[in-house]
């Protein structure tokens, strides 16, 4: 993921550069390994849509209807979680 700054101020009043802020941001970009009976570790977990971030999908269940969109079609989300969020229905990936 890369972000695009110039430069910022923050809520104190200083501006910081654009190095700055990517330097604070750095975080953001750590994947963390599998953590057993967390969601990152359950084969129902995927992370795809999020690229690097440290959220999923949780695909237990078929997709939540929400309101149609403007073409008429129904319309479903799955659930976001986070990596070490858990839950009732965890599965081994390697299962």
């Amino acid at each position: 993921m890369r972000y695009e700054f110039s430069l910022a101020r923050s809520p104190l009043g200083d501006v910081e550069s654009k190095e700055g802020i990517l330097q604070k941001m750095a975080h953001l970009d750590e994947t963390y390994d599998r953590i057993e009976g967390c969601c990152n570790a359950c084969k129902h977990y995927d992370s795809t849509a999020f690229g690097r971030a440290n959220y999923g999908h949780c695909r237990r269940y078929p997709p939540i209807a929400i309101e149609r969109q403007a073409n008429d079609l129904p319309r479903g989300v799955w659930p976001v979680v986070g990596y070490d969020d858990t839950c009732g229905e965890y599965a081994n990936k390697q299962a």
